[in-house]
C-alpha cells in the first residue's frame, strides 16, 4: 500500500507555551518519547482552530491521529508544524459510503525513522475503518517499534463496537507475523471502556480476549489506567480512547495519561474545545527505549 508522506517547509513559528506533555518530556532523558493518541473530530471538515491542532501535535514526538476527513488539512498542519513529518493513509476507510476517514501519524523524524506501513487486511470484513499500521526504528537507540492504530465503529448497538474490539487480536496476530521484532503498540479510539461499570471484578471479556490470547507473540497489556477522554459540554465523560504496549516493555513506561487539552488550550472551557478543536483528549505513554535512563 502507498502512504502520502508530507514533508513540511522550515517555517518559522511563534513561540506557543508548550503544555504538560512537554513538560514531562523534558522531565526525563532526552531519548524518551512521548507517544500519543487522538481522535480530532472530523478534521478538515467544518471549523477547526488549526493553531491550537498543530501545538497539541506538536508536544509528541509521534501522535496516531483518527477522524482525518481531507488530505488538505494535513498539508496545512504540516506547514504549522514544521518539526514533524506524517504519514498519511493514501485511501480513505471505507472505501465506499458518505462517511470515510484517513489515519495519520505526525512523527519526529529525528527521533524516529519510518520503515513499513500498511492498512491490516480484514478479510473477514470484521471492521468498519481497518486498522492502520505503522513500524519505525527510533534513531537513538535502534529499537524497533510497531504501531497499530484504530477507530472503532460506533454503530448502532454496543455488540459492533464490542465485536470490533474482540476483532483486534487477530489484526495484531497478523501484524505481528510480518514484524517478529519489534515492540507493539496499539492505541486509538476504541469507543468502550476497559471496565463497563457493571460491578464486575474482571474487565469485559473483549478485552480479556485482546490481553489474555497465548497465541500472540507479544501480548500487549493496558498503559496506566482508564481516564475519561471524550469531551462534554462541562466535563470530561466517558473513557474510549486507550492505549496497549507489549508486555514486554511495560516496564519502560515511564508515565502515562491523558493530555488536559481543556486547561492547557481552552481556557477551561469545555464546550469551546468542542466546538474549535475536538471532542476528545488525546492519551500518551512516555516510553523509555533501550539505554534510556
Amino acid at each position: 500500500m502507498r502512504t502520502w508522506q508530507f514533508v513540511p517547509e522550515m517555517l518559522s513559528v511563534d513561540g506557543t507555551a508548550r503544555t504538560e506533555v512537554a513538560a514531562v518530556e523534558a522531565s526525563g532523558e532526552a531519548s524518551t518519547l512521548v507517544i500519543g493518541s487522538w481522535n480530532v473530530k472530523r478534521l478538515g471538515h467544518g471549523t477547526k482552530d488549526l493553531s491550537v491542532v498543530a501545538d497539541v501535535i506538536d508536544d509528541f514526538d509521534i501522535v496516531a491521529v483518527q477522524e482525518v476527513m481531507t488530505r488538505e488539512v494535513v498539508e496545512a498542519l504540516s506547514i504549522r508544524v514544521p518539526t514533524h513529518r506524517v504519514l498519511l493513509t493514501d485511501t480513505p476507510t471505507p472505501v465506499s459510503g458518505s462517511y470515510r476517514e484517513y489515519f495519520a501519524f505526525f512523527y519526529d523524524p529525528a527521533k524516529l525513522e519510518p520503515t513499513f506501513n500498511t492498512f491490516v487486511p480484514d478479510p473477514r470484513d470484521a471492521f468498519f475503518r481497518d486498522p492502520y499500521l505503522a513500524c519505525f526504528t527510533v534513531i537513538r537507540s535502534r529499537d524497533r517499534l510497531c504501531l497499530m492504530t484504530l477507530h472503532v465503529v460506533w454503530g448502532d448497538r454496543v455488540a459492533e463496537r464490542k465485536a470490533e474490539i474482540k476483532a483486534v487480536d487477530d489484526a495484531l496476530r497478523w501484524a505481528q507475523s510480518i514484524d517478529e521484532t519489534s515492540s507493539w503498540i496499539i492505541l486509538g479510539d476504541f469507543n468502550r471502556p476497559v471496565d463497563d461499570g457493571d460491578a464486575d471484578v474482571e474487565p469485559e471479556e473483549e478485552w480479556l480476549e485482546l490481553l489474555d490470547r497465548q497465541s500472540l507473540r507479544a501480548p500487549v497489556v493496558l498503559a496506566g489506567q482508564e481516564i475519561p477522554t471524550t469531551i462534554a459540554q462541562t466535563r470530561y465523560a466517558n473513557a474510549y480512547d486507550h492505549i496497549f504496549v507489549s508486555a514486554t516493555i511495560q516496564n519502560r513506561v515511564v508515565r502515562s495519561g491523558r493530555l488536559d487539552i481543556v486547561a492547557t488550550h481552552c481556557a477551561g472551557q469545555f464546550d469551546l474545545c468542542r466546538a474549535t478543536v475536538s471532542d476528545h483528549a488525546p492519551v500518551y505513554v512516555e516510553w523509555a527505549p533501550t539505554g534510556a535512563r
